[in-house]
């Protein structure tokens, strides 16, 4: 059957009114088609439908004693008072502890007294007060194998609860007391036939319906016996009482022990079943009814806790927009609400830890860039738990060398420093070091110590060593580490956060995987620095003759020049700023932007200022900026020659019967002649002169053949001086007279004719 989208308490109605009407509906229908010889076991099957319903109603109620007892016991209110000896300065517990006996006496479970046993204070408390015990007598068994037992005694039943709950000899017993009037009450829901009552494991009677009956009837019958004697959960035994033969229905409780059993007169069953086929419209109407008011009635009871728990964790508003969009009845709500309860109570905690970190990192950061005043840095040291006594600190700056050579890219230099700092913070004692964090591509560490200690500067070093072992083990990449001066108070973090950062500046001349100190760079007086003018002029030089193996030679020499003694960074970076500068100049005297080199977005200068090491900027020089630069002169010069070699060539083929000159050209062009013919022999191999005078002759001989100008026309109008001299000319590259030459050219297409 399918109930997704019920409310519970529909459920419990519907199941209430299902579990009441199915017994009572298969008991008409199988009474009304059969014979009398199947009454008894249709009356059997009712008799244990309402044994199991008895059953029910009484077992739920015990195991909600247990468990309301059980909860008790394990509150720690309750453990705490039981754990006190008995005096009087704790009369105030016992009086409260009471009062929550009380609470849990409630008229529906039936519960008249309830008591608390502390087995090594010899002592009990329940209704009636609290009173010493030193016999056995007066306290409860102790030789049960399970947590918890239900036994009998003159006025009821009674649940043994010890705790621990498997130990002989336990801290703590409860008890709870259930009269046998509350029972029958339980067991008040007659048979149509018949009579039920109940029994405990030593057959002793527990309740009834008619006490006159049950009691005759267990004592004029081998009932007893036979019931001891079976082994089942549930049967069914004839037995003759007087002179009737009883049609004995029995369950045996999985729970208690015990046996709920309903006893009926085969002959009762017989003088019924005339009637039945008569009343059973009536009868199965009226029990049906009754069943959906006591389901009703009963669901309610049972629902009105439910309702209170639902309204309180999911809420009138959210109970009322829901109303009609609800798949879940009101227990899986509860149970979804408090599992995303706990899995959000998970993630604020993971939440509130990860940001702890965070605000760690925070307070560490911006302490580096001094956003802190002295008051805050005193909260925050208290509130975060840092150190405050500190009476000498440094700051360690570590920065990955290079990541050439090795198998790591640069898309992975974060998760590289990232190692690094965890390394940093394992090494580095944890009382010595607030929270390592890594910064602009370095990773920071301000380290300090409580002691007046002269060796503390050497556990620093110590520690720098360590480090870049370990980073040379695990990582296999080489770090430098640079520190500060030693200082005392917090207000010089930024400070000394500089220093640090400067000191790494001068592996350009110590080199890769160095610690260094700002007090050992800045130990000497500051001395004169000069710049190598001569070595910088002599490879620009090369450079703009495009001699590539003289200018890597000669930049050698000036990146070594930079860096000897007496060497400072911030002269460093002006000379190689300088320097740059000067290539530059080179290109825009030749018309050519800066940009050009520029590969990325990055500025060129960010882009020298990140190298570290002389053979780095020796290496960036060389592909970034040298080499370039002699391929964007050379490709200028060679555009440019060859653009001006065209321009003289278009002036000769549009002028050659003009008095042209080398000067002229130059002149229209605007360059200098020597220069124009240099390039122009170059680029053309032959000199101007010959360049001309071919190409005159070419015209000449185009004139020979396709005219029948006269030859002293022709020659002045390539503007020789005189025939004479053109002729000289022409018989001089040809081997032959212009006239010669026309007359042979004439005569090869009559003799190519005749061949044919």
């Amino acid at each position: 059957m399918k109930t997704r989208g019920l409310t519970y308490l529909n459920k419990l109605v519907l199941y209430g009114f299902v579990l009441g009407i199915v017994p009572l509906l298969a008991l008409g229908f199988f009474s009304y088609i059969r014979t009398s010889g199947t009454i008894q076991d249709y009356v059997v099957e009712g008799n244990l439908q309402i044994l199991k319903l008895s059953q029910s109603r009484i077992e739920q109620n015990l195991k909600t004693v247990e468990a309301s007892a059980t909860t008790m016991l394990h509150s720690p209110f309750v453990e705490s008072v039981l754990s006190l000896p008995l005096e009087g300065k704790y009369y105030n517990e016992f009086e409260q502890l009471t009062g929550s006996i009380r609470q849990l006496q409630v008229f529906e479970l039936g519960v008249s007294d309830i008591e608390f046993y502390n087995m090594h204070g010899k002592w009990k408390i329940g209704n009636k007060g609290i009173y010493p015990f030193n016999q056995e007598g007066t306290r409860p068994t102790l030789d049960i194998p399970q947590k918890t037992l239900w036994e009998s005694n003159e006025n009821g039943i009674r649940m043994i609860s010890k705790k621990p709950a498997y130990d002989p000899d336990p801290d703590v017993i409860i008890t709870a007391d259930i009269p046998f009037s509350h029972l029958r009450k339980l067991l008040l829901d007659t048979s149509p036939l018949g009579s039920v009552f109940m029994l405990d494991g030593g057959m002793k009677l527990l309740g009834y319906q008619d006490e006159s009956f049950a009691r005759d009837f267990l004592g004029g019958t081998e009932i007893v016996n036979q019931l001891n004697a079976s082994d089942g959960n549930m049967g069914k035994l004839n037995v003759h009482y007087g002179k009737q033969e009883y049609a004995v229905t029995f369950v045996r409780s999985s729970f208690t022990g015990w046996l709920y059993v309903s006893a009926v007169s085969i002959n009762v069953i017989t003088q019924e079943s005339k009637a039945i086929g008569e009343f059973t419209i009536w009868i199965c109407v009226i029990i049906i009814l009754l069943v959906l008011i006591f389901s009703v009635m009963g669901s309610n009871r049972f629902y009105s806790p439910i309702r209170k728990l639902y309204a309180t964790v999911i809420g009138q508003d959210m109970l009322q927009t829901s109303h009609n969009l609800k798949r879940e009845d009101e227990l899986q709500q509860i149970g979804t609400r408090f599992l995303s309860l706990l899995n959000r109570q998970q993630e604020m905690s993971g939440q509130i830890q990860g940001q702890v970190v965070q605000l760690n990192q925070f307070f560490v950061q911006k302490l580096f860039f001094g956003e802190v005043g002295p008051r805050e840095i005193k909260e925050k040291l208290s509130i975060l738990q840092f150190p405050q006594n500190w009476r000498s600190m440094y700051v360690m700056a570590i920065e990955i060398d290079t990541l050439e050579g090795s198998r790591y890219q640069d898309q992975d230099l974060d998760l590289l420093l990232f190692a690094v700092n965890n390394i940093a913070g394992e090494l580095a004692p944890q009382h010595t070091l607030l929270n390592p964090i890594v910064l602009n591509e370095s990773q920071l560490t301000i380290l300090g110590t409580d002691r007046d200690d002269p060796a503390w500067e050497e556990d620093v070093y110590k520690l720098a060593e360590e480090i870049q072992r370990a980073v040379r083990t695990y990582l296999n990449i080489s770090v430098s580490v640079g520190l500060s001066y030693a200082f005392e108070e917090w207000t010089k973090v930024p400070k000394a956060y500089k220093e640090a950062i400067d000191a790494l500046r001068y592996r350009v001349k110590l080199g890769h995987e160095t610690i260094i100190s700002i007090r050992d760079i800045f130990a000497d007086s500051p001395a004169e620095t000069s710049y190598p003018v001569k070595i910088s002029d002599e490879l620009r030089q090369a450079v703009n003759a495009s001699d590539l193996e003289q200018a890597t030679l000669l930049l050698h020499q000036l990146v070594r020049e930079l860096v000897v003694q007496p060497f400072h960074f911030h002269d460093y970076q002006f000379s190689l700023i300088r320097f740059l500068s000067e290539l530059g100049s080179l290109l825009q005297d030749q018309g050519i932007s800066i940009r050009t080199l520029m590969k990325d977005d990055e500025s060129i200068v960010e882009s020298l200022f990140k190298l570290r090491t002389t053979e780095e900027v020796e290496a960036w020089f060389k592909e970034v900026v040298v080499g370039p630069v002699l391929l964007l002169l050379e490709e200028r010069r060679s555009h440019q020659f060859r653009k001006i070699s065209e321009a003289v060539i278009q002036i000769i083929h549009e002028e050659y019967d003009t008095d042209l000159t080398l000067e002229l050209c130059a002149d229209r062009i605007e360059y200098h002649p020597h220069y124009v013919s240099k390039v122009f022999r170059q680029e053309a191999g032959v000199n101007f002169g010959d360049y001309l005078l071919q190409y005159r002759l070419t015209v000449a001989k185009k004139m020979l053949l396709e005219t029948n100008m006269k030859i002293s026309d022709i020659s002045e109008k390539l503007k020789y001086t005189n025939s004479t001299n053109f002729i000289r000319s022409f018989r001089k590259v040809e081997g032959e007279t212009p006239g010669q030459y026309r007359e042979r050219m004439q005569e090869i297409p009559a003799s190519g004719s005749g061949a044919k």
